[in-house]
């Protein structure tokens, strides 16, 4: 599974992350409308803002 998380600003989002121990991952995408970070147990996600994500197709309906 892979999550994705939508939040008003980038740059505000990454240095929260980063108090709470998640680290960007060595990979990011070039179109810079995300972040790929791993938490502390080294699992990968997503951090995008709401904007984008809502542009963004879904294949499926979200798993509640």
């Amino acid at each position: 599974m892979h999550l994705d998380f939508s939040v008003d600003n980038l740059a505000d989002a990454e240095q929260q992350l980063h108090g709470l121990g998640a680290q960007l991952a060595s990979h990011q995408p070039s179109d810079q409308r995300f972040r790929v970070f791993l938490d502390p147990a080294g699992h990968l996600f997503c951090v995008t803002t709401a904007e984008v994500a809502a542009a963004i197709p879904h294949e499926t309906d979200p798993i509640w």
